[in-house]
């Protein structure tokens, strides 16, 4: 299973980065999209759901939240991310 869906071979096909990456790219990614990798992942599906995300996009402002749900995600990892 692919990490992200938007990840094809080495190369991410998403319109708003399309180049080549790898995974650690993928691990800070705003636009990742795959399996639960921990509690980042769980707060960024809070914010998508509830419409903090789109508000937040469209500012404009990089607020860091890739950075910091890639830190979440390290420090409090989904235990069946197997």
């Amino acid at each position: 299973m692919k990490p992200c869906v938007w990840l094809e071979s080495s190369t991410c096909t998403h319109p708003r980065v399309a180049r080549e990456v790898c995974e650690s790219d993928c691990a800070s990614c705003k636009y990742y999209m795959g399996r639960l990798r921990g509690l980042g992942d769980i707060v960024h599906s809070v914010a998508v759901a509830t419409g903090i995300a789109a508000v937040v996009e469209r500012s404009g402002v990089d607020c860091g939240c890739a950075k910091r749900r890639a830190a979440l995600n390290a420090v409090f990892p989904n235990p069946d991310k197997g």
